[in-house]
């Protein structure tokens, strides 16, 4: 186990030349409409749709979900809870939406009555009950503990949540994703309240190889994602709008090229991106609307053409929590994508998708250890043997210092293996995971403290090396 500490000179924004360094250019405002996306029906679970047959390990009381054909507004059978960022730092202030809804998620005008909010955050800033106006609140809201949290809100019977949520200290640098490059070399995206964001490049003996530093005022640097092609994606969010804007960076994590215009799509936000290992596999980019419920998913190539844009849901009670995708091989003839829904604990699903990105296929899983523990659906990836793997976060120990690791079976969606418990020796958070080529996964955990580790997992999930670095 090693200890590194480098503080200074991987955070100093720098590009190689001034031609490199990207300027901010006007949005452009899409619509899906525009964008032609395809829609499947309404769904009651994200691994059932309209006439699917459940598979037995679905739970013996699964049913295919019933597709919504009345679009009138019904009574308000829930609230839903958005607009808190799903990546945030201890002490900054935002604005939470509380809607009351109908089965269909239709806003319910008539619904009156006061809502209150609370979460998992015993510290957490937040005002007295407020009334709905036309069955609409927003409420200010101020998360103050690093960890994984979630927003509940209640009203005259009816209640909602907000989870998903990752809150970082508010005085360091973060690790808040990895990839393996097509060296396998880990990779590690960290963001700093301040906006500013930095990625490492390191070797499997924990050595670094090289780091960049980015400054993008108003925007968020959220997920990284590592091709065939050596090329490392870096997605980011701005604060305000929720556009998106997707950067190509080298080996070396220098910057290849931007986007040209960052993607703004009305009451989306970007969750994810993923990219298969091949070299041409092309980028694929999973967006969420926390008002409507649904979930959106676009192909991407690296001109940032836009292709096979198809929306998904309204899902209640479920969201979009990670994607990842499958490289084309000799048995499969194109790359394809896999999305991790989380419904805020256990239960979690996984859906497969075609390569056009319509739905093909999904399943539920319970990890079996509720209520003993309360446990999150934290990430998911591809292992270099073409299975997934699904990261659970242990809600109740200490500061979120545990993690839960099952393998899923791509072709039958049934677990291989499961419940492999990793506890975390400086009480942790797990943030992200990803399998390299090289038959080793990665965990990447952060700290309150601001204290960041790196894990590499063997094939059988035991511990090959762990380090720790910062606080930054």
């Amino acid at each position: 186990m090693r200890y590194f500490c480098w503080i200074d000179p991987p955070f100093r924004p720098r590009f190689q030349s001034s031609s490199q360094r990207p300027s901010r250019r006007p949005q452009v405002s899409l619509s899906l409409e525009q964008l032609e996306c395809r829609t499947v029906p309404s769904l009651l679970a994200p691994a059932l749709v309209a006439g699917a047959t459940p598979s037995s390990s679905a739970g013996a009381n699964a049913q295919p979900a019933v597709v919504a054909t009345d679009r009138s507004v019904g009574p308000a059978t829930f609230l839903e809870v958005s607009g808190f960022p799903t990546l945030d730092f201890a002490g900054a202030a935002h604005t939470v939406t509380v809607k009351a809804v109908d089965a269909n998620g239709n806003v319910v005008p008539s619904f009156t009555g006061s809502v209150t909010l609370a979460s998992t955050d015993d510290a957490a800033a937040q005002a007295g009950p407020v009334s709905l106006i036309n069955g609409v609140a927003t409420i200010p809201f101020t998360l103050n503990t690093p960890g994984p949290q979630t927003i509940y809100a209640s009203s005259s019977g009816l209640f909602g949540s907000e989870h998903g949520i990752t809150v970082y200290n508010g005085n360091h640098f973060s690790v808040v994703d990895t990839t393996v490059d097509s060296n396998n070399h880990t990779v590690l995206l960290w963001d700093n309240p301040s906006g500013a964001a930095a990625v490492w490049t390191l070797d499997n003996n924990m050595q670094q190889l090289s780091a960049q530093g980015y400054a993008e005022p108003g925007w968020t640097a959220i997920k990284v994602a590592a091709g065939g092609d050596g090329l490392t994606r870096l997605l980011w969010v701005n604060n305000s709008t929720g556009a998106a804007e997707l950067w190509l960076l080298n080996a070396d994590d220098t910057v290849n090229k931007t986007s040209l215009n960052p993607c703004a799509v009305a009451g989306w936000t970007p969750v994810d991106v993923a990219v298969g290992t091949g070299q041409d596999s092309q980028t694929r980019l999973l967006w969420f609307n926390g008002s409507s419920g649904q979930a959106a998913m676009w192909t991407v190539d690296n001109t940032f053409t836009i292709s096979n844009p198809v929306v998904f849901g309204p899902v209640p009670g479920w969201e979009p929590r990670a994607l990842a995708v499958l490289t084309a091989n000799r048995a499969l003839v194109e790359d394809l994508p896999w999305v991790l829904w989380d419904s805020g604990e256990d239960p979690a699903a996984l859906w497969q998708l075609n390569p056009d990105n319509t739905f093909n296929r999904g399943q539920v899983y319970h990890t079996g250890v509720q209520p003993a523990f309360r446990v999150e659906a934290e990430d998911v990836t591809v292992g270099s043997d073409g299975n997934l793997q699904v990261l659970w976060d242990n809600l109740d120990t200490l500061n979120g210092s545990g993690s839960v690791l099952y393998t899923v079976s791509s072709g039958t969606l049934a677990e291989t293996n499961g419940g492999y418990a990793f506890p975390s020796a400086i009480h942790s958070t797990p943030e992200a995971l990803e399998a390299g080529a090289d038959g080793l996964t990665r965990l990447v955990w952060s700290n309150g403290n601001g204290v960041q580790e790196v894990w590499l997992i063997n094939s059988d999930n035991s511990l090959k090396d762990t380090a720790f670095f910062g606080p930054f």
